[in-house]
């Protein structure tokens, strides 16, 4: 049985296109899984297709009120923090230099955590 990897990647489908050769080459040594905004799926059945996705929109991923944190998803974090949790995550990963991610990595429960 494969190491699960977690991967996050939350913000354009740019970053998604330049994530895509990552992704390929885990996907053959791990059980992948991608957190990442909705139209990932648009990539992910041509550029990867063994890789799981969890669609999520992070609140400090929009344009405008990112910083109103009382408008925050609450109830919908805590239900993604459960499921990575139920996951378990050998490894964790994010290539974003953003505390906000780190955060996710933690309580994802991984025990391994890569990024910045």
């Amino acid at each position: 049985m494969r190491e699960k990897l977690l991967v996050l990647e939350l913000w354009g489908i740019g970053d998604l296109a330049i994530a895509s050769p990552f992704l390929q080459a885990a996907s053959r040594a791990y059980d992948v899984t991608l957190l990442a905004k909705p139209h990932a799926r648009e990539l992910q059945q041509r550029f990867w297709p063994d890789v799981n996705l969890i669609p999520f929109t992070a609140p400090w991923t929009a344009f405008r009120g990112k910083y109103r944190l009382c408008r925050w998803p609450w109830a919908e974090l805590s239900r993604l923090v459960r499921q990575l949790r139920a996951g378990q995550f050998a490894v964790a990963a994010s290539a974003r230099r953003d505390p906000r991610d780190a955060v996710l990595l933690h309580f994802s429960g991984a025990r391994r955590r890569v990024g910045f």
